[in-house]
């Protein structure tokens, strides 16, 4: 569960599109030599989705199509740092 985050540094190193989205989002990560893993939470902090990204792969298509409409946080731990980005889901 997340329960606050600093966003004063708005540089990401991973992208989300589309954003806003229907039915699937690419997630496009840095290259690196360590499994990464990109969790998707819900408004109140639930967790929804987990995925791992092979090491060395730098995109992963995630379906949506089965959430409701709203706003979610995508997270992208890669090389033990964390990176939290806004998905607006229609």
């Amino acid at each position: 569960q997340i329960v606050s985050a600093d966003f004063a540094n708005n540089t990401y190193e991973f992208t989300v599109s589309p954003n806003p989205a229907n039915n699937s989002v690419t997630v496009t990560i840095p290259v690196s030599t360590a499994v990464s893993e990109i969790l998707l939470f819900d408004i109140n902090g639930k967790k929804i989705m987990f995925e791992q990204v092979a090491a060395n792969v730098t995109s992963k298509q995630i379906n949506i199509i089965k959430l409701t409409a709203g706003v979610y946080n995508v997270v992208l731990i890669q090389d033990g740092k964390k990176e939290m980005m806004k998905l607006l889901m229609k």
